[in-house]
């Protein structure tokens, strides 16, 4: 059995994906929550992610446990890489009394958020057509990230030593 959870598995999984006429390579990297890399399996996907041309990322978050993924989705947004936020396991939120307000996570990070239940779904065809949108806008969506005015103040500092 192989799971996609960090440091579970060190492979890429490959397939192709049809939407109407349109066909796309899918990429399935291993699960990292950072790409500050503590094992194998986040040392591989890291440098796919900076060595590789990328049309657009699905970056999968468990909507109901946010706060764990949203390291990695501003890492991937400072890349300046083209993103679309997948707010999986929508149901399981719902169950813990969880309410992401997606318009408002949309704004925030400037880059679309779906919402999914994957195992029901639910969502992963307007999942495949935003990020099909996304992939053929060629635009980045995202700008530079911004941070507390006291990080914006040391990261001026080290920029002009």
């Amino acid at each position: 059995m192989t799971a996609n959870f960090p440091g579970v598995t060190v492979h890429f999984t490959r397939s192709t994906i049809q939407l109407g006429h349109e066909v796309a390579e899918l990429i399935d990297l291993p699960g990292t929550y950072s790409l500050t890399a503590s094992n194998p399996a986040e040392s591989a996907t890291r440098d796919f992610l900076i060595e590789q041309e990328i049309s657009t990322v699905v970056n999968v978050i468990d909507a109901a446990v946010l706060s764990r993924s949203l390291e990695l989705t501003l890492q991937l947004l400072e890349l300046g890489l083209p993103v679309v936020i997948c707010l999986n396991m929508m149901d399981e939120a719902r169950r813990k009394g969880i309410h992401v307000e997606r318009e408002k996570l949309e704004e925030a990070l400037g880059v679309p958020v779906v919402e999914t239940i994957a195992v029901e779904g639910v969502g992963v065809y307007e999942l495949f057509q935003t990020v099909w949108r996304q992939t053929s806008q060629a635009v980045m969506r995202s700008s530079a990230c911004r941070y507390h005015r006291d990080t914006e103040s040391a990261i001026a500092d080290l920029a002009s030593w």
